[in-house]
Formats: C-alpha cells, sequence, structure tokens
C-alpha cells in the first residue's frame, strides 16, 4: 500500500469526490437508486459540498457516519461517510 502525505491524501479525496459528483449529475436520469458509502474520512467542507449537489435537505447520523440524502434528476442518492 503506497503512503501519502496528509496533504496529497486530501488532494486525492477532493479528486475522487468531484468525479463522484460528475458520476451523479450524468446518473440523474436513470431513475434509479443510488447508494454510496466512503470507507475514508472526509473533510466537513467535502461531505457539504455533497449534500448541495444532490439538494439534501439535511443530514442524517447514525453513529459515526453522516448521510445526505437527495436527488439527482430521477434518481434518489444517498452518500454515506465518516466525517472528520
Amino acid at each position: 500500500m503506497t503512503a501519502y502525505s496528509p496533504e496529497r491524501f486530501a488532494e486525492l479525496q477532493e479528486d475522487a469526490l468531484a468525479r463522484l459528483l460528475e458520476f451523479l449529475s450524468a446518473a440523474g436520469d436513470l431513475g434509479a437508486d443510488i447508494q454510496i458509502k466512503l470507507h475514508a474520512p472526509v473533510p466537513a467542507e467535502l461531505m457539504q459540498c455533497v449534500r448541495e449537489a444532490i439538494e439534501a435537505p439535511g443530514f442524517r447520523f447514525e453513529g459515526r457516519l453522516t448521510e445526505a440524502v437527495g436527488h439527482s434528476g430521477t434518481s434518489t442518492v444517498s452518500v454515506m461517510a465518516e466525517v472528520r
């Protein structure tokens, strides 16, 4: 496994999240239920970006996990992650 500096890891997370948001935007017309659980903790600012992108009204909390449930076009989207 490759070790990354905290700065590089944060950069990789931001890149991955940008690709995730692009996917959700493109999947909007699928009429699908999309559930995504991120296994690495994400910064609160990034989770806020996801919440806004899927037009979730707020967050749900389950233990250490934070979930945003919203929509992208005709698809329902749920994104869950531990927020740091």
